[in-house]
């Protein structure tokens, strides 16, 4: 599944094996996160037969932030001319981390969105004299705040 696939993104966040029941069936747990809706998805699904043996959804549930996403944050942030010029003189070196943040003001515009926070690493530490940066997945818009 990727990241940009239509309106409706769902991502795949995590897979648990439960073991095997009486019945052998072999069980695990299936953790999507759906971009509409802001939805996180766990179903337990019987790996023999392909079956959702049971399945249960939870608003602005915070699905684990996944390796796609990721790779979709960066390609957002790099298309971003002002993160460009932000990471410029770093040739390179630089990393990027992403913190899943949740917004529980309804009155936030970000609210129900799938918001990261962004620190930049390099090898001698955190950019700390740079302007606070977050990406809104849903929306696909990088917001670049003021320096603190």
């Amino acid at each position: 599944a990727h990241a940009r696939s239509g309106p409706n993104r769902v991502v795949v966040t995590d897979v648990q094996a439960v073991g095997v029941d009486k019945v052998n069936e072999r069980l695990a747990v299936v953790t999507l996160y759906q971009y509409e809706g802001n939805t996180t998805i766990n179903r337990l699904v019987d790996l023999n037969s392909g079956r959702v043996v049971e399945e249960d959804r939870i608003q602005n549930g915070g699905a684990r932030f996944t390796n796609v996403e990721q790779q979709y944050a960066r390609e957002l942030l790099m298309a971003d001319e002002r993160v460009r010029r932000l990471v410029e003189p770093l040739q390179g070196s630089e990393s990027f981390n992403f913190l899943l943040t949740t917004t529980p003001d309804p009155n936030n515009p970000l609210y129900g969105k799938r918001v990261v926070n962004v620190l930049i690493s390099t090898p001698e530490g955190y950019l700390t004299e740079v302007p606070r940066i977050s990406i809104n997945l849903t929306d696909a818009s990088v917001v670049v705040g003021p320096t603190p």
